[in-house]
């Protein structure tokens, strides 16, 4: 039935933030055949559905499982053993009480924004960030203030004077939000130096530090970038998800940290939580070690993908665009000398897709970035991809004519 067959116009009746609707962030081509670098969504082949069904069945066969509601916090192993994930990544000293389980680190996001903001409080972001975290904030009422990045994280000089002038102004900054480690999009990560200086700023001027680590786990290095003592410092809270290392599909993540926050989101709850079998499933799988070693493998799969991609782009864009190697997640961030919209006309006859930088832009205005998302594409479709992008810069600046373009 349309609007006109009801004989209203539904508009009326709906929120001003159902209007905060974004197209869709794809540039180039996104039709069949196409290669599209676009979203953060993990590569299929390590989702992991022997060992969930195994456990899964496990849990369901057991006399006496819950098969109710999941009330307070969520399923208390599952709890603790996020905690005692956390802990192990960082040192941090975290248990089961400081956690509480969402839908994923969408859920996370959105039940911490609610139990923090109220219309007219500010949160301070990073000036490329994850788009939806901007919508939720402003969905809450909340204004959007921006400080730059550089190769070791969030500039806390800038963030200071920000926070000094938001108080001189009589604002309400209520907290800080930055994704780390593995800025995305930017794929910087947070040092310890500045880790530690965000503690102190968030203590100075009485907010909250909001650490995205949805894509922590997919590392490459070695050794974890996730700092335990702003975690457990009272001046933080830890948002994190099961998405990027297991499966979209199970939306399980959490809030993890400062008591207070833990304790205002799980007492506001109105979801009714999250699937007990589903928690209790995981929760055995971070048990037994598999979790980590899935986590380990599916880091060396990114890692083979990162470098295959970087591989093409050295021999193909040189002189077309610039990228700080990542050293975990699986995007890439190049810096284009042609307009992104150039290079996303000449895309869209190439058959490629990738996300122009002012999707992740808070004011929009960005002409010279992109991310590249190689976690979906397959294997035996980057070394292609990264061509025909390359081939999409050469049009776009000029070097290569039109008539001598071909798939």
């Amino acid at each position: 039935m349309t609007t006109e067959q009801a004989g209203m116009d539904i508009t009326e009746l709906l929120s001003t933030a159902s209007s905060m609707t974004r197209p869709d962030p794809v540039a180039g081509s996104a039709r069949p055949g196409s290669i599209v670098f676009g979203s953060g969504v993990p590569d299929p082949v390590l989702y992991p559905r022997a060992s969930l069904v195994r456990e899964i069945s496990r849990v369901l066969s057991e006399p006496g499982v819950d098969l109710g509601y999941s009330r307070g916090r969520g399923q208390p192993a599952l709890c603790a053993a996020v905690a005692d994930r956390l802990n192990v990544r960082s040192g941090s000293t975290l248990d089961g009480d400081d956690i509480t389980i969402t839908a994923g680190a969408s859920g996370a996001l959105q039940a911490t924004a609610a139990a923090l903001l109220d219309p007219g409080d500010v949160v301070v972001v990073e000036e490329y960030t994850y788009p939806a975290a901007v919508d939720t904030f402003r969905q809450r009422g909340a204004t959007v203030v921006t400080v730059p990045t550089d190769e070791h994280g969030i500039d806390v000089h800038a963030l200071g004077a920000e926070l000094d002038a938001l108080a001189g102004a009589g604002r309400r900054v209520k907290a800080v939000y930055t994704i780390a480690p593995y800025q995305s999009p930017t794929t910087v990560t947070l040092s310890a130096e500045r880790a530690g200086v965000l503690v102190d700023l968030a203590a100075r001027h009485g907010v909250l530090v909001v650490v995205d680590d949805t894509y922590g786990e997919i590392q490459f290095t070695g050794r974890s970038p996730l700092h335990g003592p702003l975690l457990s410092s009272g001046q933080a809270v830890h948002l994190g998800s099961f998405s990027k290392t297991l499966t979209p599909a199970l939306r399980l993540g959490w809030v993890a940290g400062n008591r207070g926050v833990v304790d205002a989101i799980t007492a506001m709850r109105t979801d009714i939580g999250v699937s007990l079998v589903l928690q209790e499933a995981v929760a055995r799988m971070l048990a037994s070690g598999e979790y980590a070693e899935h986590a380990a493998t599916a880091s060396r799969h990114y890692l083979r993908k990162r470098d295959l991609l970087l591989d093409v782009l050295d021999t193909e864009c040189a002189g077309m665009a610039s990228w700080q190697v990542p050293e975990g997640s699986f995007f890439l961030w190049l810096r284009t000398f042609s307009p992104t919209e150039e290079i996303a006309a000449a895309a869209s006859d190439l058959g490629v897709g990738f996300v122009p930088g002012s999707v992740f832009a808070v004011d929009g205005e960005d002409r010279h970035h992109l991310r590249l998302a190689f976690g979906f594409v397959g294997l035996d479709e980057l070394a292609d991809g990264a061509r025909r992008l390359a081939r999409s810069m050469s049009r776009a600046s000029g070097n290569e004519p039109v008539s001598a373009v071909g798939r």
